[in-house]
């Protein structure tokens, strides 16, 4: 996993906003997680998706089977189709981490005019500083962005370090007529997973890459980042 895979690939430009595909544990149905005020306006059949002309999936369709709108918790998540999206690989989840600086990935409104050399930005993050609203998480960025810099950023994913997904951008936590201030919160992957808890029909996301046993050892092995070790426990593991 790389940045350029995350904004070609698990990246998309959804209603106002932006949003995440994460891989389920069904082979027929993926989701693509945003935020609820980024498509409240818009019905479900006439949801656009689309991905970065830089991605090697911008002229694949994204189909929409079924959706989960939760204004309370400013949430949607969108039941995709796997149908021509097969290039689309495992996106690590991960509910906390102390790995900076983190990484906010989305497509600004600004550069949807056809002009710019890529349409989605990121954005560094440089520190969390709580939880706030009882779930959200507040941050700050790296440099405080302008207005124009963010409108439709919402709904764009935000990365640990080792590019690992742990929420959505919500909103900003100052707006004045300019700038933001640099601070902002986040919706924990973790309410998306609540919303999703015992619905019929809907199966979990898919946190670990059932390809290997390393996200399993890094989980499992969790000693302090102790580089031998983990090396060693995961041998043990295979084997």
């Amino acid at each position: 996993m790389d940045i350029s895979t995350i904004r070609d690939i698990h990246t998309v430009h959804v209603g106002e906003g932006s949003g995440v595909i994460v891989k389920t544990y069904n082979v027929d149905y993926w989701y693509l997680l945003t935020d609820y005020h980024v498509v409240k306006n818009t019905a479900k059949e006439e949801v656009i998706c689309r991905f970065s002309s830089d991605s090697p999936l911008k002229d694949r369709i994204i189909v929409i089977l079924d959706e989960i709108r939760d204004e309370e918790n400013d949430l949607a998540i969108f039941k995709i189709s796997t149908e021509g999206l097969e290039e689309i690989g495992y996106l690590p989840i991960c509910g906390n981490s102390s790995e900076f600086p983190y990484n906010h990935v989305g497509f600004p409104k600004q550069r949807q005019n056809g002009k710019a050399v890529s349409e989605s930005l990121v954005l560094p993050i440089s520190q969390t500083e709580g939880i706030v609203k009882g779930h959200l998480m507040e941050y700050g960025y790296n440099t405080a962005p302008k207005k124009e810099e963010i409108d439709g950023m919402s709904g764009g994913g935000i990365y640990d370090n080792l590019l690992r997904l742990m929420g959505l951008h919500k909103q900003s936590s100052n707006i004045d007529e300019n700038e933001l201030l640099g601070k902002a919160v986040y919706i924990p992957i973790s309410a998306f997973k609540k919303a999703l808890a015992g619905k019929a029909g809907w199966c979990p996301i898919q946190e670990f890459d059932l390809q290997t046993f390393a996200s399993f050892t890094n989980e499992v092995f969790a000693f302090n980042d102790d580089a031998f070790v983990k090396e060693a426990a995961g041998a043990i593991l295979m084997k």
